[in-house]
């Protein structure tokens, strides 16, 4: 994960630049025409099965992760965000689930007021990080999951992904041991299954011209 300043762009418009070998790119940009998403600059296939995405970069002095919130701003923030998962997943082109909905993956930002992809609460909303992202029934979990987070059941490594796994992992508060999605370095798959993420919100790297 990098901010980057394109070649030829202004001297401020810094983006984010992930990195990757999954993404759904038709789910971000989807839900990104719905403001409910980052818009997606530019994708490219790189070598090696890598894919480079370039999307907008969230000003972190107004969004946060839902996961930082505590307290009333917490349940109403996540509040807006489940109304704006439901709007995401009912106005869109085709029914796609995020697959990694957790409340790092959720940035959200006070506006005070009712707004769009607000959910009328006062909280704009932007998913990020699609990479477990794709069609309902159709998509499928691409790698095995930490299994300390809480996944709703029928979650899993190679399983179909559904609108459900989303809602129930949003409306799940999360702790430390959440903060990485996918099984790997110092996290082992439960003994059940093998089973199978915050673009703008994680810590970013050096500035680089794409």
């Amino acid at each position: 994960m990098y901010t980057a300043r394109p070649l030829g762009s202004a001297a401020q418009a810094l983006a984010v630049v992930k990195f990757c070998r999954h993404y759904c790119c038709e789910a971000h940009r989807e839900w990104a025409r719905l403001n409910l998403a980052p818009a997606v600059n530019k994708v490219k296939n790189l070598p090696g099965g890598f894919i480079m995405v370039e999307m907008e970069l969230l000003d972190r002095k107004q969004w946060v992760p839902l996961y930082d919130l505590r307290g009333r701003d917490e349940r109403n923030a996540r509040a807006a965000a489940l109304a704006a998962l439901e709007h995401a997943y009912k106005a869109g082109k085709k029914r796609f689930v995020h697959g990694d909905a957790r409340a790092a993956n959720c940035m959200v930002r006070s506006t005070g007021a009712g707004s769009s992809g607000s959910g009328g609460s006062g909280w704009e909303v932007r998913f990020v990080d699609f990479e477990f992202a794709g069609e309902e029934g159709k998509g499928r979990y691409p790698v095995p999951l930490n299994p300390a987070v809480p996944w709703a059941e029928g979650a899993g490594f190679g399983q179909l992904l559904q609108h459900s796994h989303d809602t129930h992992l949003l409306g799940k508060r999360e702790g430390p041991s959440h903060l990485n999605s996918r099984c790997g370095r110092g996290v082992q798959a439960g003994p059940a299954q093998s089973k199978p993420s915050l673009s703008s919100s994680r810590p970013k790297k050096q500035v680089r011209s794409v």
